[in-house]
């Protein structure tokens, strides 16, 4: 697989993003590590953080 950016939250380093697969669609989130749960998760999933800001600056760069 091949991931392209989707979105990014800065432009010197990594930071929150999103990742996409052009060839199916797929998308990698990256984000900060946590130990909080968002209810019970099934084995093999996991929670990342992401900030309010860097949740707003994703979504207005997601490319079109």
């Amino acid at each position: 697989m091949t991931y392209a950016l989707l979105a990014g939250s800065c432009n010197d380093g990594p930071c929150p993003t999103f990742y996409v697969d052009d060839l199916t669609g797929d998308v990698l989130v990256q984000g900060y590590k946590t130990t909080e749960r968002a209810g019970v998760l099934p084995e093999g999933e996991d929670v990342v953080h992401i900030p309010a800001d860097a949740w707003q600056k994703l979504l207005r760069n997601l490319r079109q």
